[in-house]
């Protein structure tokens, strides 16, 4: 990248010969951050940096530099990736933020609780609402099998007792296990309660069939 910095009028800004970021002056931040925070504006789409926490102790400040795909398949490896690299948009400071509020920012983004526009800034917004929308729609599937288990009673008696719960059975397996094999994809993906979510959606949906015939065994 051939990159500028330009002075107009007492403002300074960042040029790479297409675009121009405004570099934040003054007290409430260093100057170090500023030039991190134009960078990333300049090449956020194609870069993403990330500070590297709990790792280096002292003066000593670390950044790692990677594509957002890369970051996404670093992720979905590694959940704990997200504790050890954050995005520097969710820091006020790097340089000058106290290690209580880095902790804090590390456990934001870890939990996925931070804001959308910070906190998944290296995932791309197409994948996280397909992430939401699979492991939903997963959840339904898997909760609604469970209430029409419920409130299912044995009949059919001309063709023998319980009948309609077997068929039932039969019906009903198959989407349990799919609902329990696509929460157990995005496991892989969630971290936090996302995460322990798809596992207890996964479990349910397995077991679904043994929970299914034990009700019919008793009820028929």
């Amino acid at each position: 990248m051939n990159l500028q910095l330009l002075s107009c009028a007492g403002e300074k800004t960042l040029s790479d010969g297409v675009q121009m970021v405004p570099l934040q002056t003054g007290d409430s931040v260093s100057a170090q951050h500023a030039m991190l925070m134009a960078l990333q504006g300049l090449c956020g789409e194609r870069l993403a940096i990330r500070y590297v926490h709990d790792v280096f102790d002292g003066d000593t400040v670390c950044f790692m530099v990677e594509t957002p795909e890369v970051w996404t398949r670093l992720e979905q490896e590694n959940p704990h990736i997200r504790w050890f690299f954050i995005p520097i948009e969710l820091i006020p400071d790097t340089f000058t933020t106290p290690v209580s509020q880095l902790h804090a920012a590390a456990q934001c983004f870890f939990h996925n609780r931070c804001p959308d526009k910070t906190g998944d800034a290296a995932v791309p917004s197409r994948e996280k609402g397909m992430r939401d929308i699979w492991l939903l729609a997963a959840t339904l599937v898997v909760a609604l099998l469970y209430v029409a288990l419920l409130f299912l009673q044995p009949s059919g008696e001309s063709w023998g007792r319980g009948w309609n719960m077997i068929a039932f059975l039969f019906y009903s397996s198959p989407a349990a296990w799919l609902a329990a094999a696509i929460a157990f994809w995005r496991r892989r993906i969630g971290s936090g309660t996302r995460r322990t979510m798809a596992v207890a959606v996964a479990t349910a949906g397995a077991v679904f069939p043994l929970v299914c015939l034990l009700v019919i065994l008793i009820r028929a």
